[in-house]
C-alpha cells in the first residue's frame, strides 16, 4: 500500500485466504509492471481501484 501524503510503501496484513485470492485474480490477468496498481476498476476504462469502488463492488 502506498501511504497517502508521502507516497510511502507500507504492508498490508492479509489472511492466507486473501493471499490465495489474490494469486488466483494474478493468474488470471497476469502480473502489473512495478508501478502499476494490482486491483484494477471492473467498468469503464481500465483504471486503478478507487476507495469508492472498491466500496461499492462489496456492497453489491
Amino acid at each position: 500500500m502506498v501511504t497517502k501524503g508521502t507516497d510511502d510503501r507500507e504492508a498490508v496484513p492479509a489472511s492466507p485466504q486473501a493471499l490465495t485470492a489474490l494469486a488466483a485474480y494474478l493468474d488470471r490477468i497476469g502480473l502489473p509492471s512495478a508501478h502499476d496498481p494490482v486491483l484494477r476498476a471492473r467498468r469503464g476504462p481500465d483504471r486503478p481501484l478507487s476507495y469508492s469502488a472498491m466500496r461499492r463492488s462489496s456492497s453489491a
